[in-house]
């Protein structure tokens, strides 16, 4: 008996599954991390190692012992890729779970548009696209998803060089960065913020603070800078936050420890005016008798919300149809760089009153 049953191990299937995946071109530059790559073929650290290291004997890739593993096949350049699928990828940062409802809700609305034209929506969520360098991520998620157009939320500055770049059909949901030729749907931002700023300044606050994620999201930027624009010669404190309830508190703890305190608040976002009229209400400060808040965004919750907050609105499903048009204006052609902007509404609410004496 010459031939005898051949056993496969685990880390020759991991092996085989990687060399497939890089031979057609699926990370056109760079490895994931092994980390990335233990949850994704569910193996362990040992059995992936082992599969890399026969990956490395054959030369298909280089790197290791605490070095990103670079691709040798195929390198950028050279790959043929894929011809454009008839779908639309939507990325974020984070899954839909973890998104305001309001986002949620314009997605599911953008999902019905685009299916109804003939283009459906897949939602993909990734991190490493976000970070400061994107670049790697970028390519190896064009490569694999190879839609026809993209729906690029909360976008740094980055993503959006990398996407005109690149030539690919994108809209920006959101905010576009100078010098980037891309296409938009946006929140009149500047508007808006520079209306709050006029709302205080009508009701005598003359010490105003903007409280905000320490970001450099376009629109936020936009926000800031309208609102200082409404706020003429008063005065404004910006205070950033790391997002968490705890960072929030720690900072308003610092921001009222000052003499004068401010006045007049302006919150970016829905959770976080929550956590601020907690505070005020613990801090033995009244809401809107002895400070003033108001909100940049909406959110449904807020209407459960005593007193009201005074608020700014936008229309959803006008905005999902917005984006649904930019996109298919680019997936077919007959679209270009078009800049579309949405005011948002104003909602009075019982969180805003006259300056305290």
């Amino acid at each position: 008996m010459k031939h005898l049953p051949q056993r496969t191990s685990l880390a020759a299937q991991t092996a085989e599954i990687l060399r497939e995946a890089i031979t057609s071109g699926q990370w056109p530059r760079w490895l994931p991390g092994e980390l990335e790559l233990m949850q994704r073929l569910h193996v362990s650290r040992v059995t992936l190692r082992a599969a890399l290291v026969v990956l490395e004997r054959e030369k298909l890739i280089t790197g290791g012992q605490g070095k990103r593993r670079q691709v040798q096949q195929s390198p950028v350049g050279k790959l043929k890729p894929p011809p454009p699928r008839r779908a639309v990828v939507l990325l974020t940062p984070a899954p839909l779970h973890r998104l305001p409802a309001a986002t949620v809700f314009w997605i599911d609305e953008l999902r019905e548009h685009l299916e109804a034209a003939g283009w459906p929506l897949e939602i993909h969520e990734s991190a490493a696209a976000y970070r400061r360098r994107p670049v790697h991520a970028l390519e190896e998620l064009a490569v694999r998803l190879a839609p026809a157009g993209w729906v690029i939320f909360r976008s740094t500055p980055e993503m959006q060089r990398w996407f005109s770049d690149k030539g690919l059909p994108a809209v920006i949901a959101g905010s576009v960065y100078p010098n980037v030729p891309l296409a938009s749907v946006d929140v009149d931002y500047f508007a808006g913020c520079r209306h709050a700023a006029g709302r205080m300044l009508a009701a005598g606050h003359q010490r105003m603070a903007i409280l905000r994620p320490d970001t450099s999201l376009a629109g936020d930027l936009a926000s800031v800078e309208g609102f200082r624009a409404g706020a003429k010669d008063a005065q404004v404190s910006e205070v950033l936050h790391d997002a968490t309830t705890a960072g929030v508190c720690l900072r308003l703890d610092q921001l009222f420890a000052q003499s004068p305190a401010p006045t007049g608040l302006l919150v970016f976002h829905a959770s976080h005016l929550l956590t601020v009229i907690g505070w005020l209400q613990r801090a033995g400060r009244r809401v809107p008798q002895d400070v003033s808040v108001l909100c940049r965004d909406d959110e449904p919750i807020l209407d459960a919300v005593i007193p009201t907050p005074s608020r700014y609105t936008l229309n959803p499903l006008l905005f999902a149809r917005k984006i649904s048009r930019a996109v298919v204006g680019l997936v077919t052609g007959g679209g270009n760089q078009q800049r579309s902007r949405l005011l948002p509404t104003f909602v009075r609410g019982d969180t805003l009153a006259k300056a305290a004496d």
